[in-house]
């Protein structure tokens, strides 16, 4: 397929993953796109961007979309058995490897805290608090 099949996924493609949209996130240390923490409040939403993903593979449409290795680790895992419209597709684990693919500054720092001796919070004070705000 191509030519105007071709010119309509990648338009549509291009809409989705805008800022704008507020799906996806674009981290420049990576250069790959992740999920948007903040536009978590309908799951059909990115349901209906996997179908669309599908039917450009399906119709041998590459699109210019760069996810980090641990989403195609996730596709590849097994299913599970029995399968259940409720469950995920697979249980793949995330490894500080795998956080380091998408966010290696935060991995790095992690890391080194999981590699500390000490106690974290009395020596450092340290909490472990998260904070959200919308990217657009």
């Amino acid at each position: 397929m191509g030519g105007l099949t071709k010119e309509w996924f990648l338009l549509l493609v291009r809409q989705i993953f805008h800022i704008d949209y507020g799906m996806f996130t674009y981290l420049k240390d990576s250069r790959c796109h992740w999920f948007s923490s903040w536009k978590c409040d309908n799951y059909s939403e990115f349901q209906l961007v996997g179908t669309l993903m599908g039917l450009a593979v399906y119709n041998s449409i590459a699109l210019d979309i760069h996810f980090p290795p641990y989403c195609y680790k996730k596709l590849l895992t097994p299913p599970i058995v029995p399968c259940d419209q409720n469950t995920p597709i697979g249980m793949a684990t995330a490894t500080l490897g795998d956080l380091q693919q998408v966010m290696p500054d935060l991995a790095h720092g992690l890391g080194e805290l999981l590699c500390y001796e000490g106690n974290v919070e009395e020596d450092f004070y340290l909490t472990f608090q998260v904070w959200t705000s919308p990217m657009y």
